[in-house]
């Protein structure tokens, strides 16, 4: 009868309802090899992205101007180019070599005043190197941290180039072939190398 073959495709129905519903991405994921592969990103990649260079970042206007803490601002911050990274040496400190000032017009807001526009003047870092800090002590000085690894190669320009767009492009920068490692308690002692080839 009718009846009697569409008993099996209802049960079928109820049985589909009652099982929890898979996302899609999850099913997705469920229908391949079930292992899901992380991707690694390589060291070139790694080492390119944190190297010293400038990066925008979002200053506070009053650690610029602190002459101006009794008022505020709006905005409270502002965006600006400045130079930060990691260099190959622990020696070494990514600092500006080549500065642009820009002037932007903000909202200063006084007490009992009405809020009124004004131009403030900042500094932008536009090319940032691997420098030894100014005052830093003699290397003779007792205390003082001594390595003889050498220090990485400059870069033709004198510095970490960006290529194309500065806010996604990743700089062009020397990677080490070889990098000095320090043991814990090996202060002044000379460091452990570990080669490494980049890859081609």
């Amino acid at each position: 009868m009718p009846a009697m073959r569409l008993f099996p495709c209802f049960l079928q129905l109820l049985a589909g309802l009652a099982l929890p519903a898979v996302p899609p991405q999850q099913w997705a994921l469920s229908t391949g090899n079930g292992s899901s592969e992380v991707e690694v990103v390589p060291f070139q990649e790694v080492w390119g992205r944190s190297y010293c260079r400038a990066l925008e970042r979002l200053v506070d206007i009053v650690s610029e101007y602190p002459s101006e803490v009794e008022h505020m601002f709006s905005p409270s911050c502002v965006s600006l180019l400045r130079c930060t990274g990691c260099c190959g040496d622990e020696n070494l400190h990514c600092v500006p070599v080549e500065t642009v000032n820009v002037t932007m017009q903000l909202l200063k807001i006084r007490s009992g005043d009405r809020p009124s526009y004004v131009e403030l003047t900042f500094s932008q870092h536009v090319r940032c190197e691997c420098r030894h800090s100014p005052g830093r002590q003699s290397p003779d000085m007792p205390g003082d941290f001594r390595t003889d690894a050498p220090s990485l190669p400059p870069t033709p320009s004198g510095g970490c180039a960006l290529t194309g767009n500065q806010s996604t492009a990743w700089p062009s920068c020397p990677v080490p072939e070889e990098i000095p490692r320090m043991h814990p308690g090996r202060k002044g002692k000379k460091p452990l190398r570990e080669k490494m080839k980049p890859e081609r």
